[in-house]
């Protein structure tokens, strides 16, 4: 069972949460888009304070505040997890720990850790992403062609 909430009350962001699954291909998971949001939810400690609640409440795999621009440089993976400014996978999809990349701080929160670019949102550069992203997928244990709750 899932559970899909839009609209965060801000103008143009857009705020999905999936809870409850169990299917590999739709796991538990946050994705805050931030379609032209105001400088009041763009601040990074506003943004990642709503990012770390969300975490908590729903317990998900992996959480992240992104852009469409975001979301476009990566390829589209069906079981995720779709790397943001600022994201949270949980431990278990990071076994060896967190990944270290350059301009990426890395900050442990509830069960796993929040990789934030050290650039503000909307100035977020695309190598960054990307290396996260190829990082991520490359650490991830092996055997695990999906997530799993």
């Amino acid at each position: 069972m899932g559970l899909r909430v839009n609209g965060t009350g801000a103008p143009d962001t857009e705020l999905a949460l999936t809870v409850g699954a169990t299917d590999r291909f739709e796991p538990n998971h946050v994705t805050w888009n931030l379609h032209g949001a105001g400088p009041q939810i763009l601040a990074p400690t506003a943004s990642q304070s709503l990012l770390r609640a969300c975490v908590i409440l729903t317990d998900c795999d992996w959480a992240a505040i992104s852009s469409t621009d975001i979301d476009h440089w990566q390829t589209a993976a069906p079981d995720g997890p779709t790397i943001g400014w600022s994201t949270y996978l949980a431990h278990r999809l990071l076994p060896d720990g967190p990944p270290e990349v350059p301009g990426v701080a890395v900050e442990p929160v509830h069960r796993g850790y929040l990789l934030t670019s050290t650039t503000r949102p909307e100035h977020t550069d695309r190598s960054t992403v990307l290396a996260v992203a190829s990082t991520v997928m490359h650490r991830r244990p092996a055997g695990q062609g999906g997530l799993q709750r």
